[in-house]
């Protein structure tokens, strides 16, 4: 059954942002951050769960980014929700010296997690923890959200056959005029980068493979970054940015797309709403696109096929390790994270749920929907990528993101002066860039 039909009637004891209910009230109340989004969906859901659980405590639905939840929490502890909602690479500072987090203990919990998600979503939110009896793995959140990078684009100027490759949508954009570009990546951070670093050979039995490797086995001296595919992704990309009609980086994505200076934009299926509101009716939706090598680069042969990559990332419930309400906590959290209460926030907020058999299970992901059709291209992307390595190591988000890898990378695709062009020149600068993945400092 739809939990939205079942919610349908719950809304009448709701005040600005506090759910009151129908059962006990003793005037404490449990706090939950959500994203903006998903604030009166979950308002709804737990006005129904202390309706039906005759719970003795309020509830208090506060919107909060979920990439920023971790900074904010951090800042004031004491304060902060009793359950909130977090991208999982922020799982390691909520863990570090310590846990501001509490680990999930309850057996139906930890099996419930178990068995609705990926062996990747549950490894990403599972770390390892010094006790007194030695090492112990902690499952520290629940998932209940995925996401990944797509392709919106202007269906005035590209049809959705040349959306599939990279080569169509630059024909689109020469055949639109002078100052139109192919794409767009709307960010210069190593997360909008995915779209190459994360690229996939295609195989020709099918398969798909890369010799990429991030802080694997979550060590992390276990990063790859200079094998023949991937220096041959890197010469495409240089091309394509050199490329009259090729892609950009775009400092207003929604100008670009709205004046048509690019034909498509590669970013975050977060973004739909707004991409909705500049381009109406015209707005195509599509997985990012394949490219194809033009010149042998080493082991890698002229024609050979590659896909655009993406993290493929969850965003997951986690509880206070202070709460006053601890006790409270893990089955609430259990009920939110539920298959039902993921096809009810699909419904409602197309949050795309992390439930591994939704696709299959769900039927509004089987409708004829442009959300549906987004839901659905995400995960066709999810066998094309990975989720952010970065959940549980105390130090890996920080040498991946901050310090200085994406400004690297970002040089060696513009090669503003073309001396980066080379198979040894563009290997050397990659094993620059692994060098600051695995230490923070570059090798020269």
């Amino acid at each position: 059954m739809k939990l939205k039909k079942l919610l349908s009637t719950t809304i009448a004891a709701l005040t600005l942002a506090t759910v009151v209910g129908c059962g006990k009230d003793n005037g404490e109340t449990i706090t939950v951050w959500v994203g903006g989004e998903s604030v009166e969906y979950y308002k709804e859901v737990l006005a129904k769960y202390k309706k039906d659980n005759d719970f003795p405590l309020n509830f208090k639905v506060v919107e909060s980014d979920a990439g920023e939840a971790a900074n904010t929490f951090l800042q004031d502890p004491d304060n902060g929700a009793d359950i909130f909602t977090v991208a999982h690479d922020n799982i390691a500072k909520l863990t570090v010296d310590g846990s501001h987090i509490m680990p999930l203990t309850d057996a139906s919990l930890i099996q419930q997690v178990k068995d609705d998600n990926t062996a990747e979503f549950v490894n990403v939110i599972t770390k390892t923890m010094q006790t007194t009896a030695g090492p112990k793995d902690y499952m520290f959140a629940a998932p209940y959200i995925t996401q990944s990078l797509v392709l919106f684009y202007n269906k005035d100027l590209v049809t959705s056959e040349q959306a599939k490759t990279w080569e169509g949508l630059v024909e689109a954009a020469t055949k639109a005029g002078k100052d139109t570009k192919a794409g767009a990546v709307i960010g210069e951070d190593g997360f909008n980068f995915s779209w190459s670093i994360l690229a996939r050979q295609l195989n020709e039995d099918g398969t798909n493979s890369s010799s990429l490797q991030l802080y694997k086995d979550k060590k992390t001296e276990n990063c790859y970054f200079q094998g023949d595919d991937m220096i041959a992704v890197t010469k495409y990309t240089q091309d394509l940015y050199k490329e009259t009609h090729g892609f950009m980086f775009a400092t207003d994505w929604e100008v670009e797309l709205r004046q048509g200076g690019v034909a498509s934009v590669i970013t975050g299926a977060w973004n739909y709403s707004a991409a909705k509101e500049v381009l109406g009716n015209k707005l195509g939706v599509a997985k990012l696109p394949t490219f194809t090598i033009k010149e042998d680069i080493g082991t890698i042969k002229a024609g050979t096929q590659f896909q655009s990559g993406s993290f493929y990332d969850c965003k997951a419930f986690v509880m206070k390790k202070i709460s006053p309400h601890a006790q409270y906590l893990q089955e609430i959290v259990k009920y939110l994270t539920s298959k039902e209460v993921q096809e009810g926030s699909f419904e409602q907020c197309n949050n795309l749920p992390s439930y591994k058999n939704a696709k299959t299970e769900f039927e509004a992901l089987s409708k004829d929907t442009v959300e549906a059709q987004l839901a659905n291209i995400q995960y066709e992307m999810g066998t094309y990528g990975m989720p952010q390595p970065f959940g549980t190591g105390d130090d890996f988000n920080r040498l991946y993101y901050s310090a200085g890898a994406p400004t690297l990378y970002k040089a060696l695709i513009v090669n503003k002066d073309g001396s980066l062009s080379k198979y040894e020149q563009i290997k050397s600068e990659l094993a620059n860039i692994e060098n600051v993945w695995k230490t923070g400092n570059k090798i020269r």
